[in-house]
């Protein structure tokens, strides 16, 4: 038993060393637990050092109490044998009660106060238990378990650390530096990192400040970036501000931006500058270090002093300028002018916030850098301020433009604009007479001249001439002085001049004035010469009629609205009524200076005199009576302004002597084309609701396609009753104005008349009409058919009305023609009685024959006045007429002499009449000539214009490579528009067959179209296509030139022969060239040549293949051929021309 008592305090022993053990390796895994956790946390959450200080001091505190409290309780633990026993029984149930006991009984056994009887029963008992001992083993009792747990805890957590130290060894240590010296200097490394973006080092005042962050790791959705501040200066600081930034981009790699602007004007005012900003950015663990930027005014121009010395001929003219602009006190102006006169001294003052670095003028001013004599000083008492001078030539507009110490420029947007106000030309003008006039030789006309300048003027006089004359002009009258405005007055006597009809005279004012600046001056300015026209009287009294033509139009535009305002109510008619006053007052003016006119001329006609007078009493009446009507119109009773308004009626029906019949053509054709217009409307309704319709009866479309298509039935069926009624008024007009001896009314109703019969033929109203009832049926495609065939008639009835201008030169030239006629027989009857009179005794007998003559001249003299054409041919016989009534009464008086006098006067003046009438013939076949020619030019230009669109279109399949398919297809079509164009150009031939090199080129031209279409059509040779298109357009546009300087060559000449005739004498008209006459062909052909010409230059210059040189020497022989070809052209017309004959005026020898 003392083994097993031995073993017991062996188990005892080791009992507690696992328990001291235990509670060592439990303290070790705790510490390297919370050593793990602490780590990790502050890994994640970055704590501060005061808090891991904290949490030290909290572990080590606990960690010593509870090690302590273990610890003693180690050291207390001690069990007995007996209880080491009792946990044996325990285990070994055969031993229960037995082993305690005898444990109990060897470890007190020396202490026994037993019998020996009682030791002889414990022997018993030991030895027992002894014996039963044998398969006991009291290790049983050690339980090593939550020992070794422990350790292999320990160990756990020794690997782990072991692995984090061995896998990052540099997060390993920086966690044991931080954790062992919680306010030490280790971090961790940051997971975001930011980039400061600012790097100022100096910021302008004026301008938000942008503050900007870079975040280039560790960016994460819904990040906040912030911005730390603060205001720094020498004396003070302000206290730190934090703000939110805004996030500005997200890029895919983690990475963003982030800006806020600081209002600096807000947080800094004038007298806080210059300043300092500190500053640093933060975005989750990411932190920037300490920046700073200096805040400093920009430099700027606070005030602008402009001192302007005129140039020194102006000293004592114009005063010196003196502006000052306070810049500050205007922040919205953008500019600041003053107008200079050029050549004046300009000094500009800038005063300044702050010094400014040196520059030159053109640099401050950039509007001086050509300035040569620009210069800059700086008022060394006061660095703010700058001073440029210099000597205005031109206009300088521009910013100040200065930079400060730091680099810093202002950025105002301030305009400075020294205009440079050139010494203008004086102007000078004749107020009197106020335009061209023509007058008699005993005209004496005010005049009056007057001049202004922007400085001074020396002179202004008034000067005569004969136009065409090399004689000196005479000076009327003249004023000098240094003055800015003078005037003169004075007048024309053109007996006190020599002048007769015929003579021109030149009437000019001529100004001059002070300028001189670098020895030069201003050359005299002249008025445009006014022409005074010295006419004879009867031209003048034409011209008088005339005006009094207009008069009487006016007339009888007033008539009407005075007819329309007897109808209207009182109170709508007083405006109107005043308003005919007031143009009646116009009217009365124009009568009064045709009254002025006839007394500046002197003009001594009884009768016209009569005419103005009578006319300028009517209007005054009119007047007079359309004012009273104005007043009476007030009163209750209608009555009395009626009487006046039929008084204004009355008055100017006797001013109306002929009714314009010319409107009601017009007012027609008008209604035609807005009658198309609607059709067009209409069909493009037809045509649009034609899908929606298509393949459905009418009871299938739905209510609104129903609706609509009604109302296009509606439509249709009233614009085919307007036709109706429009052809119906046509056809009225034409037979009103067919009965009018006026070629223009008779060329209207000729038009009218046929646009009817088309219409009526090709049934305009029934095609509209069908249209209607195939619209109520739902026929679409059948009135869309219709409504074509209704434009095509329209058209063709708008063509027909705008060949009036044609109908009308027709009629002239059938009228005249019979006119000529007639007038040939009057000759040759007249000259017969003059004949007459050596073979008859008794001149009695030729009286009957004269009467008769006389009676049908008139008549011929009544049709020629008829016609306004032909008024002047009628005036001339007239004159034949009265010589003819001359002849009638010396054959009564048997006076054959005198007779025969006035009968061969008769002859020259029905002889001028024909010669007359004949230019008037040449003149309309020029005019009709002259027209044909500005329609085939108009053509031609079109053409070219179309052609280059075509070309146009051709070039970029010209610049390809290569052409595909689908080029091929829209090659096509552009195909068969060079062939349309082509038609278009053919059909011009005809109206150019007369012609030779006008007819090559179209020959030409129709050769290059053909082969242009193959080139397309094939895909082949599309440059060289391209190349001819452009040769077509050039040609085109070269024919069309040649024809237009026909045209202004022959308006010139014209305008020539015209101011000839008018200055006595009629040269006569010239021979009409034709459409295109022979030289509009020869400069047809130097524009060729030209062409070519440079075509050539160019292809040496581009070293062109040797295709391109021969197809231009291929153009220059056939150029030759061209030129040939007119040559002999000209030889034949010169040959020809001399068998030509000036016709003889008959009777001349009488």
């Amino acid at each position: 038993m003392n083994r097993t008592i031995a073993q017991l305090q062996t188990v005892a022993r080791i009992s507690r060393l696992l328990l001291l053990t235990q509670r060592l390796l439990q303290a070790a895994s705790v510490l390297l637990i919370i050593a793990l956790i602490s780590g990790v946390s502050d890994y994640l959450l970055r704590l501060p050092g005061m808090v891991r200080l904290v949490s030290d001091i909290l572990v080590i505190v606990l960690g010593s109490i509870w090690l302590g409290t273990r610890l003693i309780y180690v050291s207390k633990f001690s069990p007995s044998l007996t209880d080491l026993a009792l946990r044996v029984e325990v285990l070994y149930p055969h031993l229960q009660h037995k082993f305690a006991s005898a444990i109990d009984f060897l470890v007190h056994q020396p202490e026994s106060t037993h019998s020996s009887a009682m030791r002889r029963l414990e022997d018993l008992s030991l030895d027992r238990v002894e014996e039963q001992m044998s398969d006991v083993k009291l290790k049983r009792l050690l339980n090593p378990t939550q020992t070794g747990r422990y350790a292999c805890l320990l160990g756990l957590m020794l690997v782990v650390m072991l692995l984090i130290a061995s896998t990052s060894p540099q997060s390993f240590s920086l966690a044991m530096q931080r954790w062992v010296n919680p306010l030490g200097d280790a971090q961790w490394p940051r997971r975001v990192e930011t980039v400061s973006l600012n790097s100022q080092l100096v910021w302008p005042s004026d301008s938000p400040l942008p503050m900007q962050l870079a975040v280039e790791r560790g960016y994460h959705t819904n990040m906040r970036a912030w911005l730390n501040y603060r205001f720094v200066w020498p004396d003070r600081k302000r206290s730190w501000q934090s703000v939110l930034m805004s996030q500005q981009g997200q890029s895919d790699d983690k990475t963003a931006r982030f800006e806020r602007l600081i209002d600096l004007d807000e947080q800094l005012m004038a007298t806080d500058l210059p300043a300092k900003i500190e500053f640093y950015y933060q975005a989750g663990d990411g932190q920037t270090r300490l920046q700073t930027i200096d805040i400093v005014a920009r430099p700027s121009v606070t005030q602008v002093e402009l001192h302007v010395t005129p140039p020194a001929y102006a000293v004592g003219l114009i005063r010196e300028q003196s502006t000052t602009w306070n810049i500050t006190e205007a922040l919205s102006a953008t500019l600041r002018s003053a107008r200079v006169l050029t050549g004046s001294t300009v000094q500009m003052k800038l005063l300044l916030n702050k010094p400014v670095m040196a520059a030159s003028a053109g640099q401050i001013l950039p509007g001086l850098i050509d300035a040569p004599d620009a210069m800059v000083t700086v008022d060394e008492q006061s660095p703010n301020h700058l001073t440029l001078k210099w000597t205005l030539s031109r206009t300088v507009q521009s910013q100040v433009q200065v930079t400060d110490d730091h680099g810093l420029s202002n950025i105002s947007d301030q305009q400075y604009r020294i205009e440079a106000i050139a010494d203008q030309l004086p102007s000078v003008r004749l107020t009197e007479p106020a335009a061209d006039v023509f007058v008699l030789p005993t005209a004496t006309l005010p005049v009056i001249a007057s001049s202004r300048d922007d400085v001074s003027l020396e002179r202004l006089s008034v000067t005569s001439q004969l136009k065409a004359d090399d004689s000196k002009p005479v000076i009327l009258d003249q004023q000098t002085g240094r003055q800015s405005e003078l005037t003169v007055k004075t007048s024309l006597n053109i007996k006190s001049l020599g002048g007769v009809p015929g003579d021109v005279f030149e009437l000019v004012a001529i100004a001059q004035d002070s300028f001189s600046l670098n020895s030069q001056t201003h050359d005299p300015v002249r008025t445009s010469p006014r022409l005074i026209t010295v006419i004879d009287e009867e031209k003048f009294t034409q011209q008088i009629r005339s005006e009094l033509g207009v008069v009487r139009q006016m007339a009888l535009r007033l008539s009407a609205e005075q007819q329309l305002l007897e109808k209207a109510p009182a109170q709508s008619a007083k405006p109107r009524q005043k308003r005919v006053t007031d143009q009646l007052g116009q009217h009365q003016k124009t009568i009064d200076r045709i009254k002025q006119r006839m007394s500046e001329n002197a003009l001594k006609s009884e009768a016209l005199e009569q005419i103005v007078d009578r006319a300028a009493m009517l209007l005054d009446q009119a007047k007079n009576a359309s004012a009273d009507a104005v007043e009476k119109l007030d009163q209750p009773q209608r009555q009395a302004s009626a009487q006046q308004q039929k008084r204004v009626s009355k008055n100017l029906t006797d001013l109306v002597e002929l009714l314009d019949q010319g409107r009601d053509a017009l007012t027609l054709q008008l209604q035609l084309q807005q009658m198309q217009t609607q059709q067009e409307d209409l069909q493009a309704k037809a045509r649009k609701l034609l899908p929606n319709t298509a393949g459905k009866t009418a009871e299938q479309l739905d209510e609104k396609t129903r609706k609509e298509v009604d109302e296009l039935a509606q439509q249709q069926q009233a614009l085919s009753e307007q036709a109706k009624a429009l052809i119906n008024r046509m056809r009225q007009t034409a037979e009103r104005l067919g009965q009018q001896e006026q070629a223009q009314d008779q060329a209207s109703a000729q038009s009218l008349a046929q646009a009817a019969s088309t219409a009526q033929q090709q049934g305009l109203s029934q095609s509209m009409q069908k249209a209607s009832e195939s619209a109520s049926q739902n026929q679409m495609s059948q009135t869309m058919q219709k409504q074509q065939e209704s434009l095509e008639t329209m058209k063709q009835m708008r063509e027909q009305m705008a060949q009036q201008s044609k109908r009308k030169q027709a009629i002239l030239k059938r009228q005249m023609a019979e006119l000529a006629e007639m007038l040939k027989q009057l000759i040759t009857r007249q000259q017969q009685q003059v004949d007459q009179l050596a073979k008859v005794n008794d001149l009695i007998t030729l009286v009957e024959p004269q009467v008769v003559l006389r009676q049908n001249t008139i008549s011929v003299q009544d049709q020629a006045m008829g016609n306004p054409q032909t008024q002047q041919v009628g005036q001339t016989i007239d004159q034949a007429v009265s010589q003819q009534a001359d002849a009638v009464g010396q054959l009564r008086q048997q006076d054959a002499t005198n007779a025969r006098t006035h009968e061969v006067q008769a002859i020259a003046h029905l002889k001028n009449a024909l010669t007359a009438i004949e230019e008037a013939q040449q003149k309309a076949e020029q005019d009709q000539q002259q027209e044909d020619r500005d329609e085939l030019q108009k053509a031609y230009e079109e053409l070219a214009q179309q052609e280059n669109q075509l070309a146009a279109k051709v070039k970029p399949f010209a610049e390809l490579e290569t052409i595909n398919r689908r080029h091929r297809r829209d090659l096509g079509g552009l195909a068969g528009e060079q062939n349309q164009l082509r038609d278009k150009i053919n059909a011009l031939k005809e109206k150019v067959e007369q012609t030779t090199l006008f007819l090559m080129l179209h020959e030409q031209i129709d050769e290059q179209s053909q082969q242009i279409a193959t080139d397309l059509r094939q895909g082949q040779q599309l440059k060289a296509a391209n190349r001819n298109q452009k040769s077509i357009e050039s040609r085109l546009r070269q024919m069309a030139k040649v024809l237009q300087m026909q045209s202004e060559q022959e308006k010139f000449s014209d305008a020539q022969a015209g101011d000839q005739s008018g200055g006595g004498g009629g040269g006569g008209q010239q021979q009409s060239a034709g459409v295109v006459p022979p030289i509009a062909e020869l400069r047809l052909l130097r524009e060729i040549q030209i062409d070519v010409h440079e075509q050539t230059r160019i292809a040496q210059q581009e070293n062109a293949p040797a295709s391109r040189i021969v197809n231009l020497s291929q153009m220059q022989r056939e150029l030759a051929d061209m030129g040939q070809k007119l040559i002999d052209k000209f030889m034949q017309n010169q040959q020809a021309q001399p068998v030509v004959e000036q016709p003889k005026v008959e009777g001349d020898a009488e």
